[in-house]
């Protein structure tokens, strides 16, 4: 079985519920939220940033963990349908943000980086057991750099 997903670039990242009732692919600028069984469109959760690239998704409970490309990570509440929002900043998005990593200052950096701030894409993000540590880790957007970040959250 297959289908057209409804949103065509840079599909890059998939996961499944742990009850395996839910699919959720990363894209440009969208999660997607399928169901398994007939793979019908359920569900398409924007990015809170814009042009950020989706580069890993992950379900914690009824919690949609988002890493992007921009060294962003969010958390999509999906009993309540909106991001999580922090309780002392109301209003406010619950967003965790790397730090630099490693990525080796080339010319090739240079090149890509000009004027412009680095920040490590999250490829992989992971729960510990006890679902209070984040396990995040990536590096450089652009295949021609060098890199690596990798952080624990607690």
């Amino acid at each position: 079985m297959s289908r057209k997903l409804p949103h065509a670039m840079e599909n890059v990242c998939l996961t499944c519920k742990d009850d395996c009732s839910l699919y959720a692919i990363g894209s440009k600028s969208h999660t997607t939220l399928l169901d398994p069984r007939t793979l019908h469109h359920v569900r398409k959760v924007n990015a809170r940033i814009t042009g950020c690239g989706i580069r890993s998704v992950s379900f914690h409970g009824e919690i949609l963990t988002i890493g992007t490309g921009v060294g962003a990570i969010m958390f999509f509440d999906m009993r309540a349908g909106k991001y999580m929002e922090s309780t002392m900043n109301s209003g406010r998005a619950v967003v965790l943000k790397s730090t630099k990593g490693w990525v080796s200052a080339d010319d090739q950096y240079h090149d890509v980086f000009h004027n412009v701030e680095y920040t490590p894409a999250i490829y992989t993000h992971c729960y510990d057991w006890s679902g209070m540590r984040l396990f995040t880790a990536g590096g450089p957007l652009p295949a021609s750099l060098k890199g690596n970040y990798a952080a624990l959250w607690c």
